[in-house]
């Protein structure tokens, strides 16, 4: 890809812009080459703000950081994530689709919330925050 040597099943990494990925099919009897060009955006899809009510977040939100902690002893807080322009956003909670801006009900103990994010001709991202809540 883009000129490297990447083994069957091996990882290569994207370059913004256009990338020319040759595959070479070999049979006993013949050889084929075949030229794909993707072309990748520079872009993460990424948030714009994200708060759980009046709890800070451990570290506090940088769109660049993605995983989270916080503590609570509420039994619900209003979850809320905001996407930049272009950005779908989509939250669970343990496990459970959830609606940016309602409450969420925490569980004793670790409450897991993910929020994805994704966007048209972008890399997509996920934010996690581990909510743990005492009784």
């Amino acid at each position: 890809m883009n000129g490297e040597t990447v083994e069957n099943e091996g990882t290569a990494n994207w370059q913004a812009g256009e990338n020319d990925v040759e595959i070479v099919v070999t049979t006993e009897t013949d050889t084929k080459t075949y030229t794909v060009t993707v072309t990748c955006s520079a872009d993460t899809a990424q948030l714009s703000a994200l708060t759980l009510g009046t709890l800070t977040l451990d570290p506090t939100f940088d769109a660049d950081t993605y995983e989270y902690a916080t503590t609570t002893t509420n039994a619900t807080n209003a979850v809320t994530a905001t996407g930049d322009t272009g950005v779908d956003v989509a939250i669970k909670v343990n496990g459970a689709a959830h609606t940016s801006g309602e409450s969420a009900t925490w569980v004793p103990g670790e409450n897991t919330v993910e929020i994805s994010c994704t966007g048209e001709g972008m890399f997509p991202s996920t934010y996690t925050v581990t909510v743990t809540k005492s009784e």
